[in-house]
Order: structure tokens, then C-alpha cells, then sequence
């Protein structure tokens, strides 16, 4: 994720982009003010349609996944010729 999130970065970077970052944090905190933000920063007039009565859920997985041994087992049963592993020397 922190790649990826860099690779935005630089790709607004580029090409002159003033990007509003919104967290997830803030906008499950108070979604009517964020959704109020948004638009005052698009410079759209008016206010979020509907009320929210409560807060967005923080979805979190109850155990950790440990999904690395399973891609790898599944990567190397495909053939090289597709491109998604790179030969072992």
C-alpha cells in the first residue's frame, strides 16, 4: 500500500495535480462534514443530501490472513511463459 500510495503521489507530482486526501479515519468520524468539505473543495454549492445518523463501520479482519504461502504455491504452478514469475537462476 505505502508503494502504491507513493506512486500516486509522484503521479500528481507530474503533472501538476492538487490532489484532497481524505482518511477513512476522519471520514468515518463525521461523514456529513467530510462529504461538506468535498464538495466546498470542488466548489460545488449545497450540502450532503442525506444525514447520517451514526458512524461508518472500521472494517477489520478478525484474524490475521496469511495468504503468502497459498500466492506463492499458486504463482509457481504457472508457466513462465505468462510473464508473472521471473525465472530462478
Amino acid at each position: 500500500m505505502t508503494r502504491q500510495e507513493q506512486a500516486w503521489e509522484c503521479y500528481f507530482e507530474v503533472h501538476g495535480i492538487d490532489a484532497l486526501r481524505i482518511e477513512y479515519e476522519t471520514l468515518a468520524e463525521d461523514p456529513q462534514e467530510t462529504v461538506r468539505g468535498i464538495l466546498e473543495w470542488l466548489e460545488l454549492p449545497g450540502s450532503p443530501a442525506g444525514k447520517w445518523n451514526g458512524r461508518l463501520p472500521r472494517l477489520h479482519p478478525q484474524e490475521p490472513v496469511e495468504w503468502l504461502p497459498d500466492y506463492q504455491a499458486e504463482r509457481d504452478r504457472l508457466p513462465a511463459a505468462i510473464g508473472v514469475r521471473k525465472e530462478r537462476s
